[in-house]
């Protein structure tokens, strides 16, 4: 039978088995019963026992953790672990078997300390008589773990002790290898059970401690540094503390380094992780730590604890930092450990700021995007704890949606203050090496004053480093909303006469700042852009038909009792009516001649005085009379033999002319010319004397050719032997060679209505004089005008011929031209720049003399105000945010005088308190485009004292002026010393006998720029170099140089403001009226030379200045000068000395000679130059040599002639008028590298009636910059023919190669060209060429029209009356274009095509001289290519008839570097009296070659409306304008070219506006005469800008309202008010200013105002933005004249 176990036996069992396996046995109850079963007889039975309860009791263990404490804590006996199969040692324990340590318990450790443990478990104990063992598992957070077998501490206790090192990550963590790695923070686990993998009966956690005493870092980053030398000293002694290991025992050294293990004096290595330092155990007391950083850090830090605050250990903790981390002294009181974390400094490395703008230049409403890029500049560590705080400028409102971090919308990371002027971004890392990229939206508000809107932003990282970075954005307010016109009429006729005035021209209309107008032929005249405010309005008496005087028709409080002056008022926008009445004796009764002529200025040109005047006084001939025809020959009587016509030195003035020869009754004449018998069908007959005395034969249409044609008579007896043989040499003269001023035939007087006329007698180079009809270009220097140029402008309208050009024109026999300039009130120097050319020579004659003052009445014009309350003056100039003013915001006084003191100076004066220079415009010109455009009269506003400061003061005399305001500087006398600028300050300038002298001084923040750009067959748009342009300060001038000699000037021509050009000031390009072709008809290349000043509203003023003189002796033969300069550009000073003579020698030899020294910044450098130029009638020689250093002058020097020498000469030898010989020979070097050319050039021509032919050999022998060089010798041949009359002229030429042809310049080329004369003065022109070298093949082609210059009334009278009353000048700048080809009287049409292919061999290394492009096939892009291949086609249209002007252009370009196309369209239609209506648009699109794409579209449509006997008039205004950009960076796209917009990346913009200024001013009646009392002015604009910008769309629609009325009752009062609302509808932003006023005129000039004001702003967004002020006001007025100071002697002479 089988047995069961009993009870005993089972719970025996069950026991052994927990003890054996270690388990824990938590407390619990245990139950059993007994079953018996067995089987008996067969029978199976079973039985159970009763039950029985044992309760189990838990055996008590524990689990303890210490840390070494030598000589202070308790002794535990500790065996050495076994792990990985070896024993652990470890510092107090050596050998086998438990040995007692002093040990403390804790469950804190610090890193580097041994941990200890000890168990306790009974159970533990299985064998009673051995030592038992158990298995310790240690483990962290990081991953570390680590096994250990720990053993009983003796037979039968029950107690297990061990050990384990500790060391700090790094190194990283390396499971199972024996020492426990671990961190600051760190919780260590340590769990004991049976075996490795049993389940643990006890477990425990200890915490790390950090060693005493921590980190040193980097107090920026928090980057732990290694390699820093600390020492612990103790206070004490001052010396170095005695340190121990964690033992306590074994000596710790006292000076540790940073990262680097230390060694201890038992030779132990402890290992330390980057930046850690340790000093165990040291004795109590006081202590400091001295710290040597490695370079380039340094210690103690400079950065203040809390700015430490967010950098953290490794571990993530915050550093510990107190006094002791930077120097100061700690105590030791306890056994716990100090920790003291060490910052060190290295040498900061800020944050690199930047911040742009999407535009240079807005207007209130416009948009503006800012960028700001954070960059870390250090490649190695992190910033932390970035703040950016912004400070745009008050005139911006941010929108808040539109602030983007890195595209993202910046969320919680900005802050904007209540007011919205300032917002802060804070930015938690910048990794090393790279950006953060902040944008945001602000627009600028409506009331936003004009000036630099200055945004700032600093960034400050955690050190406290600081990086500023600012943009500044000019706020125009330049326009038609910030400005108000003046508009008038000037008629005749008492105040009876209300209906039918007449107006009355030539009248000259005054502001109080010395701008005026002439009345147009209807008496109408305006002024644009007049600053809101106050005004007077005063017509000059003197300018009145002879006996008028002006009559006071209006008689109300703002003529305050004068008929000659009135006071204006208004707002931006306002559209003010100023007419005034003159009664002139029989004015009307008969329409004046003057009234009949265009709508212009009726000014006469200046007529001849009684006692010499200009010459030619008596009438001219006649061309027929000239000629010969009509003569009675016979009367002349009789007489020898002999050529009665042509007289001798006849000057024909066609090419073929009349003969008549006296000869005996029965004589016959044969008639020759040049050898050859004249044909019979020449032949007029011959005609005998009443009496049989004598007889004439006469000849007409006797062709000339084209230099001397010799006729010769042979007279013939009856029996046919020869009488005798005349001879008569005529000259067709038609080459100019020499111009004379003739001062005695001259009338240069400046009186602000006559015309200056200089007469100038022109020869050719044997001195005969030119013939009538001949005529040439003349440069005329500012500020004096072309009178001729601008009646042209005024017939022509919008389609002007050729550039804005001053010509002259022979009229006479005597070779003399009257050059007539437009009236100016302004006397000085006049130059005349003549440019003369012969066939292969060209030269230049300057003519100077002087523009003496006119004997002018005294002219006063002057205002005085001053208000009180809460309406001041700077609130009527809408000017409340930023105001300049010498007398307060309260009072202003602003004055024009002009007359003669002490009898012989002519002094003009004038001064304005509160004249603010940001609306003043450089010499007071006004762009066109600026205001409304069209203003249906005929009159533009002028400046005689045109300053951008609030004074302007100018002495002058006949020989002298000096000025204070506006100037040009004018050293261009010389080379070496030019220096053209524009600029405010104070010149002068004077002849005084033999010597003349200037001078000027300015203090300015401009600077200077000087671009050269190769046109590009288009009219552009043309990019300038810097776009922050200041207006009116350029000076452009298309120059063409000769091919292969860049010093070689083969023509120069100077550009007018408006005329010939147009400037983009948001995109910073200029745009021509005609192409500008890359080279000319000769194929020389064509260069754009633009001189302008940058504005730099922000920068710091420095003085420039200069001084020249030079003395002219021995009646003028030599003349000595000298010139000083010193300027601060944008880097160093430069001063400049030159020296300069010109000395003649005898009537054609001349010498010049300069030298010139600079010095910038320490550096030196030089120029010289000297010519020999000696001209006869036959023989030519010019030699020069020059060298200019790279470095040389101020910068406006041509850059291809900078750092180089170069000499050469120049001959020609006529051997006859048929036959010459040309040579020339040069050397060019270069002063920077090794390259150099010398060339030398041989050929002859022989020229006949209708053919040229020339032959020529060519030698270059180049040297390149590397050293390497290139031979061309080249054999030229060519012929030209001229066809039909000389109407067509073929040309071709060909070069044959004797050598290689290495030269890039000197390939062989063949060339074909012809001319076709449409008319005496336009010729269709075409060329070809092909050039094929070693080093360089290409195309080049290009065709177009060749205008001669436009000989004044000749070609206008071919155009009829014209009939729209536009000021010509004005309409054609803003929307005209030059045409060429008159199709017939109304059609003119324009093309030209201009091109240029390398095929092969283009290569920069081949140009001797970069700066100058290759002879052939080279072109100077604006990207600094010197090869483009490209085809620029334009074709332009015109028409005009009647009332009607239209233009049209279109411009294709295909490029190598970009594509570019273009439309430009323009015009005017005049719809009745008084009313005018012009258009205008432009697109151009440019894509370049890496995809960047820009995009123009700007367009407008002006209208006025001002017949002469409404009320009622108006002037509108709708401008758009698209500025589109792709692919941008920083605006700038590469050959795409530029727009307003100077971001990076894509953006567009867009604008629309919409003016209207309306004025009603009824008429009224008073005892039967006329009154004008009332007057309501209303001012609408609206504006809608859309942006976009790096996927952000921003919309603004802007309005803009206001109102002027006023209600006369009686002649001294008046009722009305004010108002003026800005709003933009989009931001819910609000502006207002309103209220009633009554005014009253006390006496006469004056007007008090009394009213009540409103103003206030409204922003949805910013509360604390918002204001509102009120108030009642008072304002005083007082205008004065010349007769208010008449007891001074000031009133009117006459």
């Amino acid at each position: 039978m089988s047995r069961l176990l009993t009870f005993r036996e089972l719970a025996a069992a069950f026991l052994a088995m927990l003890l054996l396996g270690l388990a824990p046995a938590y407390g619990q109850t245990i139950t059993n019963t007994a079953r018996a079963s067995w089987t008996e007889g067969g029978v199976s039975r079973a039985a159970d026992s009763n039950t029985v309860t044992i309760p189990v009791v838990r055996a008590p263990f524990s689990l303890s953790t210490f840390h070494p404490l030598p000589g202070a804590g308790s002794p535990l006996p500790v065996t050495p672990s076994i792990c990985g199969g070896n024993p652990l040692p470890f510092p107090g324990v050596s050998g086998p078997g438990a040995q007692p340590l002093p040990v403390q318990q804790t469950n804190e450790l610090r890193v580097g300390e041994t941990l200890i443990l000890k168990f306790e478990a009974a159970l533990a104990n299985r064998d009673p008589g051995a030592i038992d063992q158990v298995v310790a598992v240690i483990t962290t957070p990081r991953g570390e773990r680590e096994v250990l077998t720990v053993f009983e501490t003796g037979v039968n206790t029950g107690v297990f002790t061990g050990a384990i090192g500790t060391r700090r990550i790094p190194p990283p963590i390396v499971e199972g290898d024996c020492i426990l790695s671990t961190e600051t923070g760190d919780r260590i686990t340590v769990s004991i059970g049976a075996h490795e993998n049993a389940p643990p009966i006890s477990t425990t956690l200890v915490s790390v401690l950090a060693d005493p005493f921590g980190y040193v870092f980097d107090s920026e980053d928090g980057t732990l540094v290694s390699g820093a030398r600390v020492s612990l000293i103790d206070v004490a002694t001052g010396a170095l503390a005695t340190v121990f290991g964690d033992d306590g025992v074994t000596r710790w050294p006292s000076v540790v380094i940073t990262g680097q293990p230390v060694t201890d004096a038992a030779g132990t290595m402890h290992p330390m992780s980057p930046g850690e330092y340790r000093f165990p155990l040291a004795a109590f007391g006081s202590y400091r730590l001295v710290v040597e950083p490695p370079a380039p850090y340094s210690a103690p830090s400079q950065v203040p604890e809390e700015r430490l605050a967010g950098l953290a250990r490794p571990d993530g903790t915050p550093f510990v930092i107190f006094d002791a981390s930077y120097g100061a002294s700690f105590a030791l009181t306890t056994p716990e450990p100090v920790q003291v974390d060490i910052p060190v400094d290295r040498p900061g490395i800020a944050v690199s700021l930047t911040k742009t703008a999407s535009k240079t230049r807005a207007q209130p409403g416009d948009a503006v995007f800012y960028t700001i890029t954070v960059r870390n500049a250090d490649p190695s560590r992190i910033k932390r704890g970035v703040t950016l705080t912004d400070t745009p400028s008050e005139w911006l409102r941010l929108r808040t949606d539109s602030i983007r971090i890195d595209g993202q919308p910046a969320g919680n990371a900005v802050s904007i203050a209540p007011d919205g002027r300032s917002l802060s971004f804070t930015l938690a890392t910048i990794a090393p090496g790279a950006s953060v990229r902040l944008t945001y939206a602000m627009s600028v508000r409506a009331d936003a004053p004009a000036g630099q809107a200055l945004n700032r932003v600093q960034a400050v990282d955690a050190r406290g480093q600081r990086s500023v970075a600012e943009a500044s954005v000019r706020i125009e307010r330049d326009n038609i909303a910030a400005r108000m016109t003046v508009i008038g009429r000037v008629t005749a006729g008492p105040c009876s006469l209300t209906d039918n005035r007449i107006g009355v021209p030539g009248v000259r209309v005054m502001l109080e700042d010395g701008s005026f107008a002439i009345t147009d032929r209807d008496g109408r005249y305006h002024f644009e852009g007049v600053v809101p405010g106050t005004h007077v309005v005063q017509v000059q008496r003197q300018t009145l038909p002879e006996g008028g005087h002006f009559i006071d028709c209006d008689r109300s409080t703002r003529t305050a009792g004068s008929a000659i002056s009135r006071f204006v008022t208004g707002q931006g926008g306002s559209l003010a009516v100023a007419d005034f009445s003159a009664d002139i004796p029989g004015f009307g009764a008969e329409t004046p001649t003057a009234v009949q002529g265009p709508a212009q200025p009726a000014i006469a040109p200046a007529k001849p005085e009684a006692d010499g005047g200009i010459e030619g006084e008596n009438r001219l001939q006649t061309n027929q009379e000239a000629a010969g025809a009509d003569v009675d020959w016979l009367a002349l009587g009789d007489g020898p033999a002999e050529f009665l016509f042509p007289e001798v030195d006849h000057n024909p003035r066609a090419p073929s002319i009349r003969v008549a020869v006296r000869h005996e009754i029965n004589q016959t004449v044969e008639l020759l010319v040049a050898g050859k018998p004249v044909d019979k069908v020449a032949f007029e007959g011959t005609r005998a004397a009443k009496r049989k005395t004598h007889a004439v034969s006469l000849w007409r249409g006797v062709a000339l050719g084209e230099a001397t044609t010799q006729l010769t008579a042979i007279v013939r007896n009856a029996d046919g032997s020869v009488h005798t043989e005349l001879t008569r040499a005529v000259a067709f003269v038609s080459s100019p060679w020499r111009a004379e001023f003739l001062p005695e035939s001259s009338r240069l007087v400046a009186d602000g209505t006559s015309r200056p006329v200089a007469a100038i007698r022109l020869t050719d180079r044997r001195g005969r004089p030119i013939r009538s009809g001949m005529s040439g270009t003349v440069t005329v220097s500012e500020p004096y005008q072309s009178a001729a140029l601008l009646e042209q402008l005024q017939l022509r309208q919008l389609s002007g011929q050729g550039s804005a050009t001053s010509n002259w024109s022979v009229e006479g026999d005597d070779g003399v031209a009257l050059i007539e300039l437009a009236p100016t009130m302004v006397s000085g120097p006049l130059q005349l720049n003549f440019a003369f050319s012969d066939r292969d020579i060209s030269r230049e004659q300057l003519i100077e003399t002087w523009v003496v003052p006119g004997d002018l009445d005294w002219t006063l014009v002057g205002l005085a105000e001053g208000s009180i309350g809460a309406k001041t003056v700077a609130d009527n100039m809408e000017r409340t945010g930023r105001f300049d003013s010498d007398l307060g915001d309260k009072a202003r006084v602003a004055f024009y005088a002009k007359g003669r003191v002490l009898g012989r100076f002519l002094m003009t004066l004038a001064y304005d308190s509160a004249k603010q220079r940001d609306d003043q415009r450089l010499l007071g010109a006004i762009d066109p485009n600026a205001y409304y455009t069209v203003f249906a009269d005929g009159s533009d506003r002028r400046f005689d004292a045109a300053s951008q400061e609030k004074l302007y003061l100018r002495i002058e005399s006949s020989t002298f002026y000096a000025v204070y305001g506006d100037f040009v500087t004018g050293f261009d006398q010389t080379v070496l010393a030019r220096y053209q600028r524009t600029a405010t300050g104070v010149k002068a300038e004077g002849r005084f006998g033999q010597l003349h002298a200037q001078a000027f001084a300015t203090e300015t923040a401009n600077r200077y720029r000087r671009d050269e750009l190769q046109g590009s067959g288009l009219t552009g748009p043309y990019r300038l170099s810097d776009r922050n342009i200041l207006a009116n300060s350029e000076r452009i001038v298309i120059e063409v140089r000769d091919r292969f000699r860049s010093e070689v000037i083969v023509s120069r021509r100077e550009l007018t403001r408006f005329i010939d050009y147009d400037l983009d000031l948001l995109a910073g390009t200029v745009t021509f009226r005609e192409p500008v072709l890359s080279r000319d008809f000769d194929l020389n290349p064509q260069f754009i030379v633009i001189d302008y000043e940058v504005e730099d509203g922000l920068g710091e003023k420095n003085w420039n200045a200069g001084v020249r003189a030079d003395y002219t002796f021995a009646d003028g033969a030599v003349r000595v000068g000298a010139s000083a300069i010193t300027d601060r550009g944008e880097s160093a000073r430069t001063e400049l000395g030159a020296l300069d003579l010109r000395a003649r020698i005898g009537a054609t030899t001349e010498i010049r000679a300069e030298l010139g020294v600079s010095r910038t910044d320490g550096s030196q450098a030089s120029g010289w130059l000297v010519e020999a130029e000696h001209r006869t009638g036959s023989l030519d020689l010019l030699a020069y040599a020059r060298s200019v250093d790279a470095d040389y002058g101020t910068g406006q020097q041509n850059g291809a002639e900078l750092g180089r020498r170069k000499i050469g000469i120049d001959g020609r030898y006529a051997a006859s008028e048929q036959l010459s010989f040309v040579a020339s020979a040069w050397l060019d070097q270069s002063l920077i590298d090794a390259s150099e050319r010398q060339a030398v050039q041989l050929g002859a021509s022989w020229r006949t009636g209708n053919t040229d032919a020339r032959v020529a050999i060519a030698h270059l022998a180049d040297r390149r910059a590397d050293g390497t060089s290139g031979d061309s010798t080249v054999l030229e041949a060519g012929a030209t023919q001229r066809l039909f009359g000389n109407r067509l002229e073929l040309g071709a030429s060909t070069s044959i190669a004797l050598d290689q042809a290495e030269a890039a310049d000197l390939p062989a080329r063949h060339r074909l060209r012809a001319r076709y004369a449409a008319t005496d003065w336009l010729r269709l022109v075409a060329n070809y060429e092909i050039a094929d070298g070693a080093e360089l093949s290409a195309r080049t082609f290009n065709g177009g029209f060749e205008l001669s210059p436009w000989q004044g009334s000749r070609v206008l009278a071919t155009l009829g009356q014209q009939d729209i009353d536009e000021f010509g000048k004005r309409s054609y700048a803003a929307y005209g274009l030059s045409q060429s080809f008159q199709v017939s009287p109304t059609l003119t049409l324009d093309a030209t095509v201009d091109g240029n292919r390398a095929l092969s061999g283009a290569s920069p290394l081949d140009l001797i001289n970069r700066d100058h492009p290759a002879a052939s096939g080279g072109h100077l892009g604006e990207n600094g290519q010197l090869f483009e291949d490209f085809t620029a086609v334009t074709l332009g249209a015109a028409w005009r008839k009647d009332q009607w002007a239209a233009t049209i252009r279109g411009e294709l370009r295909d490029g190598e570097m970009a594509n570019r196309r273009g439309v430009t369209f323009g015009v005017i239609r005049q719809l009745g009296n008084g009313v005018v209506v012009g258009s205008g648009a432009t697109w151009t699109r440019a894509t370049a070659d890496n995809g960047a794409q820009t995009e123009i579209f700007d367009a407008a449509v002006s209208m006025a409306f001002r017949p002469d006997e409404s009320a009622f008039a108006f002037l509108g205004k709708l401008e758009f304008r698209s500025d589109s950009v792709t692919g941008a960076i920083a605006g700038e796209t590469g050959g795409a070219g530029r727009t307003a917009l100077s971001v990076t990346g894509d953006a567009k913009a867009q604008r629309l506006l919409a003016s209207l200024s309306t004025n009603w001013s009824p008429r009224g009646k008073v005892d039967g005469e006329l009154v004008r009392r009332t007057e309501i002015g209303v001012f609408l604009g609206a504006r809608y800008n859309f942006d976009e910008f790096e996927g952000f769309d921003l919309g603004n629609t802007t309005v803009l309202g206001g109102l002027d009325a006023r209600i006369g009752v009686g002649d001294r009062f008046e009722i009305g008010g004010t108002a003026t609302v800005r709003a933009n509808l989009d931001e819910g932003t609000t502006s207002f200013a309103m209220g009633p006023q009554i005014g009253f005129s006390p006496v006469k000039d004056a007007l008090v105002t009394i009213g009540y004001n409103v103003t206030g702003f409204r922003d949805p967004d910013f509360s604390a933005a918002r204001h509102t002020d009120k108030g009642l006001f008072a304002a005083v007025r007082m205008k004065f004249d010349a007769d208010s100071f008449s007891f001074l002697g000031l009133g009117r002479r006459r």
